[in-house]
Protein backbone atom coordinates (compact mmCIF):
# COMPACT_ATOMS: atom_id res chain seq x y z
CA UNK A 1 0.00 0.00 0.00
CA UNK A 2 1.48 3.35 -0.59
CA UNK A 3 0.86 6.57 -0.15
CA UNK A 4 0.46 8.31 -3.99
CA UNK A 5 0.82 12.07 -2.16
CA UNK A 6 4.41 10.73 -0.87
CA UNK A 7 5.90 10.45 -4.49
CA UNK A 8 7.41 13.41 -5.80
CA UNK A 9 6.99 12.96 -9.35
CA UNK A 10 3.08 13.08 -8.26
CA UNK A 11 0.58 14.71 -10.85
CA UNK A 12 -2.74 16.07 -10.55
CA UNK A 13 -3.89 13.96 -13.97
CA UNK A 14 -7.35 13.97 -15.29
CA UNK A 15 -7.18 10.66 -14.39
CA UNK A 16 -7.12 11.16 -10.90
CA UNK A 17 -9.51 14.03 -10.54
CA UNK A 18 -12.52 12.04 -12.00
CA UNK A 19 -11.33 8.95 -9.78
CA UNK A 20 -11.59 11.35 -6.65
CA UNK A 21 -14.99 12.76 -7.76
CA UNK A 22 -15.99 9.10 -8.16
CA UNK A 23 -15.18 7.91 -4.91
CA UNK A 24 -16.21 11.00 -3.50
CA UNK A 25 -19.71 10.30 -3.84
CA UNK A 26 -19.17 6.75 -2.46
CA UNK A 27 -21.69 6.40 0.98
CA UNK A 28 -19.37 6.23 4.27
CA UNK A 29 -19.67 6.14 7.93
CA UNK A 30 -18.23 8.64 9.93
CA UNK A 31 -17.81 7.85 13.57
CA UNK A 32 -16.26 10.41 16.06
CA UNK A 33 -15.65 10.38 19.26
CA UNK A 34 -14.61 13.80 20.81
CA UNK A 35 -13.19 15.22 24.50
CA UNK A 36 -13.24 18.82 25.67
CA UNK A 37 -9.84 17.84 26.73
CA UNK A 38 -6.53 17.34 25.52
CA UNK A 39 -6.23 13.46 26.31
CA UNK A 40 -7.59 11.38 25.16
CA UNK A 41 -8.42 13.89 22.13
CA UNK A 42 -10.38 12.87 19.51
CA UNK A 43 -11.20 9.75 17.38
CA UNK A 44 -12.15 9.01 13.68
CA UNK A 45 -13.27 6.74 11.88
CA UNK A 46 -14.35 6.37 8.31
CA UNK A 47 -15.76 2.95 7.13
CA UNK A 48 -16.98 2.64 3.40
CA UNK A 49 -18.34 -0.67 1.15
CA UNK A 50 -15.25 -1.94 -1.02
CA UNK A 51 -17.17 -2.40 -3.61
CA UNK A 52 -18.24 1.19 -3.76
CA UNK A 53 -14.32 1.89 -5.24
CA UNK A 54 -12.26 0.83 -8.59
CA UNK A 55 -9.19 -0.46 -5.94
CA UNK A 56 -7.93 -0.12 -2.54
CA UNK A 57 -6.24 2.42 -3.69
CA UNK A 58 -8.77 4.61 -5.02
CA UNK A 59 -10.23 4.25 -1.21
CA UNK A 60 -7.04 4.92 0.48
CA UNK A 61 -6.77 8.36 -1.55
CA UNK A 62 -10.32 9.08 -0.44
CA UNK A 63 -10.64 8.62 2.69
CA UNK A 64 -7.23 10.36 3.17
CA UNK A 65 -8.69 13.55 0.96
CA UNK A 66 -11.88 13.01 3.49
CA UNK A 67 -9.71 13.26 7.11
CA UNK A 68 -8.15 16.18 5.48
CA UNK A 69 -11.58 18.13 5.37
CA UNK A 70 -12.78 16.52 8.76
CA UNK A 71 -10.04 18.29 10.61
CA UNK A 72 -9.65 21.77 8.45
CA UNK A 73 -12.56 22.52 6.66
CA UNK A 74 -15.81 23.53 6.95
CA UNK A 75 -17.31 21.84 3.79
CA UNK A 76 -16.35 18.16 5.05
CA UNK A 77 -19.01 17.12 2.53
CA UNK A 78 -16.48 15.38 -0.20
CA UNK A 79 -18.89 14.94 -2.71
CA UNK A 80 -19.69 18.51 -3.33
CA UNK A 81 -16.15 18.79 -4.36
CA UNK A 82 -15.56 19.82 -8.53
CA UNK A 83 -12.48 19.71 -10.15
CA UNK A 84 -11.39 23.23 -9.22
CA UNK A 85 -12.13 22.32 -5.25
CA UNK A 86 -10.35 18.82 -5.48
CA UNK A 87 -7.25 20.76 -7.26
CA UNK A 88 -7.35 23.11 -4.19
CA UNK A 89 -7.79 20.17 -1.93
CA UNK A 90 -4.52 18.46 -2.76
CA UNK A 91 -2.13 20.99 -3.40
CA UNK A 92 -3.25 22.66 -0.15
CA UNK A 93 -3.18 19.85 2.05
CA UNK A 94 -2.47 16.51 0.90
CA UNK A 95 0.68 17.17 -1.10
CA UNK A 96 1.52 20.34 1.25
CA UNK A 97 2.26 19.60 4.81
CA UNK A 98 -0.13 16.61 5.39
CA UNK A 99 1.29 13.60 4.09
CA UNK A 100 4.10 14.61 1.72
CA UNK A 101 6.71 12.78 3.70
CA UNK A 102 4.93 9.90 5.58
CA UNK A 103 4.18 6.65 4.04
CA UNK A 104 2.48 3.01 4.68
CA UNK A 105 3.57 0.03 6.44
CA UNK A 106 1.87 -3.12 6.55
CA UNK A 107 1.17 -4.23 9.98
CA UNK A 108 -0.61 -7.36 11.80
CA UNK A 109 -4.37 -7.33 11.50
CA UNK A 110 -4.60 -8.52 14.67
CA UNK A 111 -2.60 -5.12 16.01
CA UNK A 112 -5.06 -2.99 14.46
CA UNK A 113 -7.82 -4.77 16.03
CA UNK A 114 -6.10 -4.38 19.52
CA UNK A 115 -5.34 -0.96 19.08
CA UNK A 116 -8.83 -0.17 18.08
CA UNK A 117 -10.27 -2.10 20.84
CA UNK A 118 -8.09 -0.46 23.25
CA UNK A 119 -8.72 3.06 21.83
CA UNK A 120 -12.81 2.70 21.97
CA UNK A 121 -12.01 1.36 25.79
CA UNK A 122 -9.85 4.39 27.10
CA UNK A 123 -12.50 6.51 25.42
CA UNK A 124 -15.77 4.84 27.26
CA UNK A 125 -13.98 4.87 30.31
CA UNK A 126 -13.07 8.62 30.28
CA UNK A 127 -16.56 9.42 29.47
CA UNK A 128 -18.50 6.61 32.41
CA UNK A 129 -16.16 8.69 34.70
CA UNK A 130 -16.99 12.08 33.75
CA UNK A 131 -20.76 11.44 33.84
CA UNK A 132 -20.45 9.15 37.29
CA UNK A 133 -18.42 12.87 38.67
CA UNK A 134 -20.82 14.99 36.57
CA UNK A 135 -18.20 16.79 34.87
CA UNK A 136 -19.94 17.64 31.63
CA UNK A 137 -23.10 17.14 29.83
CA UNK A 138 -22.78 14.30 27.28
CA UNK A 139 -23.69 14.74 23.75
CA UNK A 140 -23.98 18.62 24.02
CA UNK A 141 -21.44 18.93 20.80
CA UNK A 142 -18.22 19.54 23.17
CA UNK A 143 -18.17 15.77 24.24
CA UNK A 144 -19.84 12.21 22.94
CA UNK A 145 -20.35 9.87 20.36
CA UNK A 146 -21.32 10.32 17.03
CA UNK A 147 -21.89 8.41 14.00
CA UNK A 148 -22.48 10.59 10.63
CA UNK A 149 -22.00 13.84 12.93
CA UNK A 150 -25.30 12.86 15.30
CA UNK A 151 -25.20 11.54 18.58
CA UNK A 152 -25.86 7.91 19.17
CA UNK A 153 -27.44 6.68 22.09
CA UNK A 154 -25.58 3.77 24.09
CA UNK A 155 -22.50 4.50 22.04
CA UNK A 156 -20.20 4.64 24.55
CA UNK A 157 -20.49 1.01 24.91
CA UNK A 158 -20.01 -0.02 20.90
CA UNK A 159 -16.46 -0.41 19.38
CA UNK A 160 -18.37 -0.02 15.60
CA UNK A 161 -14.81 -2.10 14.28
CA UNK A 162 -15.37 -5.02 16.65
CA UNK A 163 -17.37 -7.51 14.22
CA UNK A 164 -14.74 -6.31 11.27
CA UNK A 165 -12.65 -9.18 10.07
CA UNK A 166 -9.75 -7.39 9.20
CA UNK A 167 -7.54 -8.66 6.23
CA UNK A 168 -5.13 -6.31 5.93
CA UNK A 169 -4.07 -3.23 7.60
CA UNK A 170 -1.63 -0.78 7.33
CA UNK A 171 0.37 2.22 9.40
CA UNK A 172 0.79 6.19 8.27
CA UNK A 173 1.22 7.05 11.77
CA UNK A 174 1.71 5.19 14.89
CA UNK A 175 3.08 7.38 17.96
CA UNK A 176 2.24 7.04 21.61
CA UNK A 177 0.31 10.03 21.00
CA UNK A 178 -0.68 9.91 17.18
CA UNK A 179 -2.53 7.11 15.38
CA UNK A 180 -3.77 6.83 11.43
CA UNK A 181 -4.03 3.39 10.15
CA UNK A 182 -5.83 2.46 6.95
CA UNK A 183 -7.33 -1.02 6.97
CA UNK A 184 -9.14 -3.92 4.73
CA UNK A 185 -12.20 -6.00 6.07
CA UNK A 186 -13.98 -8.20 4.23
CA UNK A 187 -16.50 -5.93 3.57
CA UNK A 188 -15.07 -2.70 4.21
CA UNK A 189 -12.65 0.19 3.38
CA UNK A 190 -11.96 1.49 6.86
CA UNK A 191 -9.79 4.40 8.32
CA UNK A 192 -9.16 5.23 12.08
CA UNK A 193 -7.14 8.30 13.25
CA UNK A 194 -6.77 9.19 16.51
CA UNK A 195 -5.26 12.49 17.71
CA UNK A 196 -4.25 14.04 21.28
CA UNK A 197 -3.48 17.98 21.27
CA UNK A 198 -4.53 18.22 17.85
CA UNK A 199 -3.60 16.75 14.47
CA UNK A 200 0.19 17.56 14.73
CA UNK A 201 0.89 14.22 13.49
CA UNK A 202 -0.54 15.29 10.13
CA UNK A 203 0.42 18.88 10.08
CA UNK A 204 4.05 18.96 10.74
CA UNK A 205 6.75 17.08 8.93
CA UNK A 206 8.58 14.01 10.77
CA UNK A 207 11.63 15.74 9.88
CA UNK A 208 10.39 18.79 12.18
CA UNK A 209 9.57 16.54 14.85
CA UNK A 210 11.84 15.09 17.68
CA UNK A 211 12.31 11.20 16.88
CA UNK A 212 9.48 8.97 17.37
CA UNK A 213 7.25 11.95 19.06
CA UNK A 214 5.00 14.64 17.58
CA UNK A 215 7.04 17.26 19.49
CA UNK A 216 7.92 20.11 17.16
CA UNK A 217 11.97 19.87 17.08
CA UNK A 218 13.06 23.19 18.70
CA UNK A 219 14.87 24.70 15.34
CA UNK A 220 11.25 24.24 13.51
CA UNK A 221 9.99 26.33 16.92
CA UNK A 222 12.17 28.60 16.22
CA UNK A 223 11.55 28.71 12.20
CA UNK A 224 8.07 29.31 12.88
CA UNK A 225 8.58 31.69 15.19
CA UNK A 226 11.02 33.03 12.61
CA UNK A 227 13.46 34.43 15.41
CA UNK A 228 16.65 32.72 15.38
CA UNK A 229 18.36 30.07 17.17
CA UNK A 230 18.92 31.30 20.76
CA UNK A 231 22.68 29.75 20.76
CA UNK A 232 23.53 31.45 17.34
Amino acid sequence: MKNLFNKNDFEITDDYIQSSISAAAAPHSVYTVLTSHELPGELFVLVAEKNQFINEQQALISFMQRMVLLLVSENENLGTYDEEAIINLTKNFCTSGYYNELEYKEIPANYFKDEAEFLFKIFTENFDRKINEQESQYNQGIDGFFKNHLPVDRFEKTNPLEEELIQEAHSLVDYNDGKYFFAISEKNYILLNWQSGGPLHLLVKPSRRNPNSLLLSKDAVYDALRIKNGNE
